[in-house]
């Protein structure tokens, strides 16, 4: 279909998702997948190959194996078809996760059929006793109903099939049946059947049809159904032939042809754009991260091997519908018992990852077998007997076998993040849009960065026309600076007038408050140290108290910012909530956390349970005491009091049985506990959590006032959008700082597509929001922030703390007393480590540093932070500064991390380990100036560099620093350091100035063309009415003889100098004479000149004693000279002074 597409053919983008998602659930292969990926790719942008660039000869080999293994796969409209001439002898089943004792070959009962439909058998052999041997031939009978039912496989013909195959005392057959049923009590349709077509059901498939359907089977277990791929497979298509037909067929696909191909339901054209770059961007994303996964299963050893099963529960069924077409197959819990002394602290696994579970044959190998994709739901540690347990919600069901195999355990792929972010671009399509929705279609996408173009040589960037980006950013501006709807007018004029006198804000974060207030969509840009999440703190708190909006979303894409921000909130008196697992949230804010608030609600409802169950008993005990004492009581008095009694029993029973001492929460049924959280919820004035887990079905029933995102420069756009689009706002504001680290990204082929580009990054430049700058720090010795300030921030950050306050720590000697900067020399050079790399010269200099710190005694482990690029350099770093740790201190106090890692942190003293030191003068990833303003801002009091001068010079930001640092500890003045951003919009501007400066060209050359060409047609018609009064024209020679009088006839106003000099207009007349000439000035001057000397009449013999041919060559030869000359050199030969027009400009002969 992909081949034979017209060009006028689109698909609908809903259709387009689902057949993608279900290419990705069966795990197609990749080269598929980007094929269909070509038909969202925007028309602007350039198209993918069948396989990704950089894979090595294994992994090119093994996408070809996955191709030949899915080269056999049936289509429904295969299958049928061929059934439908004749049923297959043999069929052959696989992919069976749910089942796989499914999995095989079936073999064509010719002696029977089901309601005229072909019957598949195929036998299995398996361990049984003898009395079940021989009750086998019993129990399979006929279905016997009607002459449509089944007439085969009754007892003499199983009797045979046993007697075939064999059967003894202790090894014998199963058989499994595939046939069509039509029954009462049966849903109609084909099934897997154990022994008979009546028999135990393991498969089911709904589609009616002549064969068994090729997909969409329903995996039957404990009277659940449940999606499995199970397929059919085509064994002559299968194998090499079927990859090399798959590989033909894909290397016939233009893949250019293929592109901008969807269409929105609304018909917007922008909409469309928006979710195919986006959908194409996370898809390779996705793929990547398979890749490395498989990659690392491959090449390292498993994180956990050789675990065996021991409990399997808590089967949930399957949904009814999916928004993206996804075959819900449910979820099944299991435990597997951990090795004893397991330490779950140096796990790396932790409870939330996504794992992939294989059946291992004990010593880190894989058997053949399913895999398994779960998530980790729980650790349990020992208990008596029982070992430690880790608990593992799979995705579908355990096998059948699960508990007598052993299982590998590998860190797995993130399916929740991949199915959010398709679920909230789908809804942005689908969905009707709000404002918010509508400033992310109409700030056009397609952008690369510009570090990854520039220093890593690579980028598909979308070339805009320049009305193009300022029509789309004025409407972008337009959007956002609009008032948001349904705003109070008087309470937004009183929140403007309170945010001017907060006293404890300077003027910038002033302005960036009121913006927030007035404004759909503001952009606040925090350096570090200016105190972004304090302003982002006070944002809330004014949404909340001043204007009165609930409920509130603060996100970020890490809980490290959520953290922060539910801390701030907290200690301004805000009502909020922290959502997400409760080992990801920080133990300072566990209180504000739901769980910890559900707990104290649940405590609540149980103590007023047992009040109220001790007010019962009490009643009870009086009335036993008066019934004792002969009070009697009136008939009406005990009516009374029974109905009381009633009432309170009703209202307990409500409540769950099984309340007490010992019971705790046992109460509380899970649709109370539901209603419980979504009052909490309600009840509270912001609520913290991050990005993704606001796209979860928690909070479905949530539309939110406003949204504030955190660090909103180092997240993908498709990780700011989910709460966005999912969860809907009114009011947005985006804080972060894009002079910092860029959103982290795996697929290189992704990053050059503009999937590190940041939502905050796009709205700034694709969108044309101002940010609103945070113009003071506060952390850092202002020495330490100054070149930060001079490079990265125009000039525009100033420090609003003197030196004073942060003197340079002792225990270093530092190169003045007034400047807590240095840089120690460290020549050794690097060394491989896998992919990453590692200085352990570097190492050492920093271990003998922290030990003269840490023996001065003025620093705390904690004041102290090592920072490095690299990975194997981190782990290097902590294996050897254990030793110098002081005595009785957690080695883990001592924070060794990577820049990433480093980012909105910050410690007294930092230490830097460059780790790069090559002769080449090779830095990779530290050419990123981003990261270098990371690590300059990370320390408060003083910074140490260790590193390699020459290596780091060949970087022009390091080579800046390092001359910057030259000056401080010499005491001259410091450099003037122009920002890289300044630079990028001069090259920008440059770049602008040299277009314009050719369109001006080429315009001039168009009306100096047009110009000339109508002094032809003017000339031509006087030698057309002189030839109609007798005059009879010549075609010219191109020989010189014949220039200088044909010259003096016709312009005697130009100059011949020493019979070197010609005009232009002069040149093609000899050679053309009256033969007009429209293509001067175009590309299509050759073809033009062709034309018109063709459709030339034939002149007489007497009028002309050249060859056409040698004339028809010469004016080629003339028209291509000349438009070379005049493009190269129009600027340098001024008109002469007695020259009337540009048609005689004059040039060299040569």
């Amino acid at each position: 279909w992909l081949v034979s597409m017209r060009q006028s053919v689109t698909i609908g983008v809903e259709a387009f998702c689902r057949s993608l998602s279900s290419l990705v659930q069966q795990s197609a292969p990749a080269q598929q997948v980007r094929m269909w990926l070509n038909l969202a790719i925007p028309r602007t942008l350039p198209p993918l190959g069948l396989l990704q660039e950089g894979l090595d000869s294994g992994e090119c080999a093994e996408a070809e194996r996955e191709l030949e293994e899915a080269g056999g796969f049936l289509s429904e409209d295969e299958a049928e078809a061929s059934g439908r001439k004749a049923p297959k002898s043999v069929l052959c089943f696989t992919g069976s996760l749910v089942r796989p004792e499914l999995n095989g070959r079936y073999r064509l009962c010719e002696d029977m059929t089901s309601y005229h439909k072909p019957v598949y058998h195929k036998i299995v052999e398996r361990q049984r006793s003898s009395t079940t041997a021989q009750n086998a031939g019993r129990g399979i009978k006929g279905t016997g109903k009607g002459r449509g039912a089944a007439t085969g496989l009754a007892t003499a013909a199983a009797s045979a099939i046993w007697a075939d195959y064999g059967e003894d005392e202790g090894e014998t057959q199963d058989v499994i049946v595939v046939h069509y049923r039509r029954a009462r009590q049966k849903e109609e349709g084909w099934y897997f059947s154990r022994k008979t077509c009546s028999g135990e059901d393991l498969a089911f498939n709904a589609r009616i049809g002549h064969v068994p359907p090729a997909t969409g089977w329903l995996a039957v277990r404990k009277e659940s159904r449940m999606p499995d791929p199970l397929r059919i497979v085509d064994e002559a298509r299968g194998g090499n032939s079927g990859g090399r037909e798959a590989s033909r067929v894909l290397s016939q696909i233009d893949v250019q042809r293929l592109r901008g191909r969807l269409i929105a339901p609304d018909g917007s054209e922008p909409a469309a754009e928006y979710f195919g770059h986006f959908c194409t961007l996370m898809h390779l994303e996705h793929l990547e991260e398979l890749r490395q996964l498989r990659r690392r299963a491959r090449r390292a050893p498993p994180e956990l091997d050789g675990l065996e099963c021991v409990n399997i529960y808590g089967r949930k069924s399957a949904r009814t519908s999916d928004a993206l077409g996804w075959e819900d197959p449910g979820s099944e819990m299991g435990s597997v018992a951990l090795p004893p002394h397991i330490n779950f602290e140096r796990l790396r696994l932790k409870k939330g990852d996504s794992v992939w579970l294989f059946q291992s044959d004990g010593r880190g190998g894989i058997t053949v077998g399913p895999r398994l994709d779960g998530t980790i739901a729980d650790f349990k540690p020992v208990k008596g007997r029982e070992p430690a347990q880790m608990v593992v919600k799979i995705r579908g069901a355990w096998p059948d076998n699960a508990l007598e195999c052993l299982w590998r355990v590998d860190r797995g792929a993130n399916y929740t993040l991949y199915e959010r972010q398709l679920q909230a671009l789908l809804s942005l399509i689908v969905k009707p849009r709000t404002r918010i929705c509508e400033l992310l279609v109409v700030a056009r996408v397609g952008s690369v960065d510009a570090w990854t173009q520039k220093y890593r040589g690579k980028g598909a960037v979308r070339q805009y026309n320049a009305k193009e980006r300022l029509r789309d950013q004025a409407s972008s501006r337009k959007m956002a600076r609009a008032e948001p709807s349904g705003a109070d007018g008087r309470r937004l004029r009183d929140a403007l007038d309170e945010a001017r006198e907060l006293d404890h804000l300077n003027d910038s974060q002033k302005e960036a408050v009121k913006a927030a207030m007035r404004q759909t969509c503001s952009v606040v840009q925090g350096p570090p140290g200016t105190g972004k999440t304090h302003v982002s703190v006070q944002i809330l708190k004014m949404w909340a108290r001043n204007l009165g909006l609930s409920p509130l979303l603060a996100t970020s894409d890490s809980n490290v910012a959520v953290d922060n921000i539910a801390m701030g909130l907290q200690a301004q008196g805000v009502k909020v909530l922290r959502v997400g697992r409760p080992e990801k949230v920080n133990t300072i804010i566990e209180d504000i956390s739901l769980e910890a608030v559900l707990a104290r609600d649940i405590a609540k409802a149980e103590e007023d349970a047992a009040a109220e169950e001790e007010a019962q008993e009490a009643l009870r005990a009086q009335e036993g005491r008066e019934a004792k004492e002969g009070k009697g009581r009136s008939s009406s008095s005990e009516s009374s009091r029974s109905g009381e009694s009633n009432l309170i029993n009703g209202n307990r029973k409500g409540k769950g049985k099984g309340k007490g001492k010992g019971k705790k929460g046992k109460g509380i049924t899970p649709k109370m506990r539901y209603e419980m959280q979504m009052k909490i919820m309600r009840s509270a004035e912001v609520i913290c959590c991050t990005s993704i887990a606001a796209g979860g079905d928690f909070f479905a029933k949530f539309s939110f006032a406003g949204v504030l995102i955190d660090e909103a420069a180092q997240a993908t756009e498709l990780s700011a959008v989910v709460p966005l689009i999912l969860r809907g706002t009114k009011r947005l504001v985006l804080v972060g700082d894009h002079c910092q680290l860029p959103p982290t990204v795996q697929s290189s082929e992704a990053e050059a597509r503009g999937l590190s580009v940041s939502l905050y990054s796009r709205m700034i430049d694709g969108g044309g929001l101002p940010p609103h700058l945070l113009d003071t720090q506060y952390r850092s010795h202002p020495l330490l922030a100054a070149f930060s300030a001079r490079a990265f921030y125009h000039g525009r950050l100033k420090s609003g703390i003197s030196a004073a306050k942060r003197p340079a720590p002792s225990g270093f000697r530092w190169p003045r007393e007034d400047v807590p900067l240095a840089f120690l020399e460290v020549t050794a050079e690097e060394q491989q480590d896998g992919d990453s790399k590692l200085n352990p010269c570097e190492a050492d200099v920093i271990v003998e540093l922290l030990r003269h710190v840490f023996a001065d005694g003025e620093l705390k482990v904690t004041d102290v932070g090592v920072v490095t690029p690299y990975l194997a350099q981190v782990r290097h770093l902590r294996r050897v500064a254990r030793s110098i740790v002081p005595p009785s201190t957690d080695p883990m106090l001592l924070e060794i991390a990577s820049v990433d890692n480093f980012q909105g942190r910050e410690k007294e003293l930092i230490i830097f380990s460059a780790v790069r030191s090559n002769r080449s003068g090779t830095v990779g990833f530290l050419a990123d100036w981003r990261r270098l303003n990371v690590m300059l801002t990370r320390a408060r009091r003083g910074l140490v560099v260790c590193g390699n001068s020459q290596t780091l010079r060949a970087n022009e930001h390091w080579s800046a620093w390092l001359d910057f640092f030259r000056c401080a500890a010499a005491g001259e003045p410091l450099p003037r350091t122009p920002s890289p951003v300044r630079r990028q919009r001069e090259v920008e501007q440059k770049a602008e100035r040299e277009r314009q400066k050719q369109e001006e060209e080429e315009a001039q050359a168009e009306a100096a063309a047009a110009e000339r060409q109508g002094k032809r047609r003017g000339h031509s018609a006087r030698r057309g009415s002189s030839s109609r009064r007798g005059s009879s024209p010549r075609r010219r020679s191109s020989s010189r003889q014949h220039r200088p009088a044909q010259r003096s006839h016709r312009t005697p106003s130009v100059v011949e100098t020493s019979g070197v000099k010609r005009s232009i207009s002069r040149r093609l007349s000899d050679a053309l004479s009256d033969v007009e000439d429209s293509g001067i000035g175009g590309e299509g001057s050759r073809v033009d000149a062709e034309s018109r000397w063709e459709r030339d009449d034939k002149p007489a013999a007497a009028e002309t004693e050249i060859d056409r041919g040698a004339a028809k060559n010469a004016a080629l030869e003339a028209l291509d000279k000349a438009w070379a000359i005049s493009r190269a050199n129009c600027a340098r030969r001024p008109l002469a002074a007695n020259d009337k027009d540009s048609s005689d400009m004059e040039f060299d002969s040569d």
